[in-house]
């Protein structure tokens, strides 16, 4: 009878408990609180409601706002997928704009509010479908008014979240929807890139690759509007910038060769082999990045960094320094540190570092000209012109391109922390004049043919090369064969390239005497 007694109390405890929350949610909807249903448009519209309740934003009810934001963009992508009345009403109650709003100058709105908005448009553009959503998000110039928007990048955190909204909106950008990015009127803008173009060169590595991202994504785009602008405004400064910035980390390279050959113990080494190993990862990305910028189906692009590479950084800093060193490697004695302390400086590198730049080069970038070239002018008996492969780009930006980095200190207003100054907007704005050069006529290169074989003066490079391959110096015969072997398993260059410069290897040579044979029998 008590057990009974207990079950009865126990069940109607349970009532009772469930009839006070039927009142309790009755009266908050009454009251306008937080409906029962969390994904319905009611439970939007309760937060908007707590949107507009709080035009301000501070240290009192910062919390509770984040989450309301966080709820929001929750609550979208949910009915993005499930009930189209959740994003009509988030479209017609214009509740970006409500959320942009938080950003103005005059709300003095905290930061953690800052971040849960970028953070939440970031979700946007990487889970949304709705068409219709995403031009909304796109449409009034809202978003190029938040990339332009002038966040404090001191703070390491606002920043990271600033550089994935531009990732996000990156992946957003094609055909249909470049013109909400790219505007093509009498002084066109793209703020979506110059404005992640002035992170390129950032102390952070995830935000090195991020803007990688971002302008691969955007270089593989055709537009012709939006190209023209890329390759008349942005390519010099921002390509001059990338060769600048390698020149700079080769010639700490070439400093560092020289502090190991007055180290005397392992203690002293080991910093400089980190050092060193740290740079040449760094280099191979740096040519990894370029040969997808050239692979990318943008000929004008593959033009303007091609010239770039070839005569500010392969032609000056490795073939220059190779001949420069024809009476063998540079002595400690001999090492001029002032001129070293300039990345413009013309002091050639050691032998070493100035092969090293040629089988990076080779080893990482698949563009068949620029390895030809590359191999030829190592290998083969005679000079090759760099002007048939890649004309030189003569213009007063790239000039004007070769810049230092820009620090808190020396830094003016609005630049980014850690970027190079080169490529500010007003560079970016400035618009170039490309020499147009005719298309290559470049003869057909064989070994058979006597013409080709003779033309241009003699390789200065190549007695170099052949006398090191018998010195003593370790680091320079291991540097040559690293350009062999990338000139051989290069796939991009061609047989009779290899064979005219004496690399192919025999079985390759008789693979072909034997197809060109039967080519004969046969024709």
């Amino acid at each position: 009878a008590d057990r009974s007694t207990s079950r009865v109390k126990v069940a109607g405890g349970g009532r009772l408990r469930s009839n006070r929350m039927s009142i309790l949610k009755k009266l908050g909807e009454a009251l306008g609180l937080a409906p029962v249903e969390r994904f319905s448009t009611a439970y939007l519209a309760h937060l908007l409601n707590i949107i507009e309740r709080n035009p301000l934003v501070t240290l009192s009810n910062v919390d509770m706002m984040v989450e309301t934001v966080r709820e929001i963009a929750e609550l979208v992508t949910w009915g993005d997928k499930h009930d189209a009345l959740i994003t009509e009403f988030f479209m017609e109650k214009r509740m970006l704009e409500k959320l942009l709003g938080f950003l103005e100058p005059s709300r003095r709105t905290a930061k953690p509010m800052k971040v849960q908005i970028l953070q939440s448009l970031s979700i946007f553009f990487q889970n949304l479908n709705n068409s219709s959503l995403i031009f909304y998000l796109l449409s009034n110039d809202h978003v190029n008014e938040l990339i332009t928007h002038r966040f404090d990048f001191q703070d390491e955190e606002l920043m990271a979240y600033y550089i994935s909204f531009l990732k996000a909106l990156s992946l957003r950008v094609n055909a249909d929807t470049v013109h909400f990015f790219f505007n093509a009127r009498k002084t066109p803008e793209f703020p979506l890139l110059t404005e992640a173009l002035k992170f390129y060169n950032h102390d952070d590595h995830m935000v090195r690759v991020a803007v990688r991202t971002l302008t691969l994504n955007i270089y593989g785009i055709e537009d012709v509007g939006m190209r023209e602008y890329i390759a008349n405004r942005t390519a010099v400064p921002f390509f001059s910038n990338i060769v600048w910035e390698m020149i700079r980390r080769y010639r700490e390279l070439d400093s560092l060769l020289t502090d190991a050959m007055f180290a005397t113990s392992p203690r002293e080494t080991k910093p400089i082999k980190y050092s060193v190993e740290k740079i040449i990862q760094e280099q191979i990305d740096n040519f990894y990045y370029i040969n997808d910028i050239m692979c990318c189906g943008f000929p004008a692009l593959r033009k303007i960094l091609g010239s770039r590479l070839l005569h500010k950084l392969v032609v000056p800093m490795s073939f220059e320094s190779i001949r420069a060193n024809r009476r063998g490697s540079k002595k400690p004695e001999d090492y001029d540190e002032k001129a070293h302390e300039n990345a413009l400086s013309t002091e050639p590198l050691q032998l070493p570092a100035a092969l090293l730049i040629a089988a990076q080069t080779l080893g990482s970038v698949q563009d068949k000209d620029l390895s030809e070239f590359l191999i030829r002018s190592l290998f083969a008996n005679r000079d090759d012109d760099p002007e048939v492969y890649f004309p030189q780009i003569r213009t007063p930006t790239a000039r004007r391109s070769h810049a230092v980095n820009a620090t808190e200190g020396n830094a003016t207003e609005g630049a980014r922390p850690g970027i190079l100054v080169a490529v500010r907007q007003e560079v970016m704005q400035e618009s170039i004049e490309m020499e147009e050069k005719s298309t290559r006529g470049k003869p057909p290169h064989s070994s058979m043919d006597e013409d080709a074989a003779e033309r241009g003066p003699p390789n200065t490079c190549r007695p170099v090369i052949l006398t090191n391959l018998s010195a003593d110096e370790d680091h320079a015969v291991l540097m040559i064969l690293t350009c062999v072997l990338a000139a051989i398993q290069k796939g991009s260059a061609s047989p009779a390239v290899l064979e005219e410069c004496g690399l192919l290897p025999t079985r390759c040579r008789k693979k072909r005497s034997k197809e060109e044979n039967l080519q004969e029998e046969g024709e």
